[in-house]
C-alpha cells in the first residue's frame, strides 16, 4: 500500500462505526432523495450479511489510514450504475488525508 489510506474489506466489527455514520442527520441528507430513515445495528448486521449476494454488482469498501489501520469511511461503488457511487464517514479525517470525497 502506498499513500496515507487505502481501501479495505468491510468488517463485522466496523459495524458499530457505520451504524454511527448513517445515522448522523447531515450524512443522511446527503445520500438520499426520499424519507430520512434511521438505521438499527440490526439493520446493519442485515446489510451486511447481503453483501454477498451483490458481489460482481456492488463494491463497498471502507477507507482506512496506512499508519494506524484507522477506519475513516467508505465507498460504495456500483458497476452497472444501480446504486449511486457514494462514500462517507468521518469526512474531517477523509479531507486531512486526500479530499477523497
Amino acid at each position: 500500500m502506498s499513500g496515507r489510506i487505502y481501501l479495505g474489506e468491510i468488517t463485522r466489527e466496523d459495524l458499530k462505526t457505520s451504524v454511527k455514520w448513517t445515522n448522523d442527520l447531515d450524512f443522511m441528507v446527503l445520500q438520499t432523495t426520499g424519507p430520512l430513515r434511521p438505521q438499527s445495528m440490526e439493520d446493519e448486521i442485515r446489510w451486511f450479511e447481503n453483501l454477498p449476494k451483490y458481489a460482481g454488482k456492488v463494491f463497498n469498501y471502507n477507507i482506512r489510514t496506512t499508519e494506524d489501520d484507522t477506519l475513516i469511511g467508505f465507498v460504495v461503488y456500483s458497476s452497472r450504475g444501480q446504486y449511486p457511487a457514494a462514500c462517507g464517514g468521518d469526512t474531517a479525517a477523509i479531507d486531512a488525508q486526500h479530499h477523497l470525497c
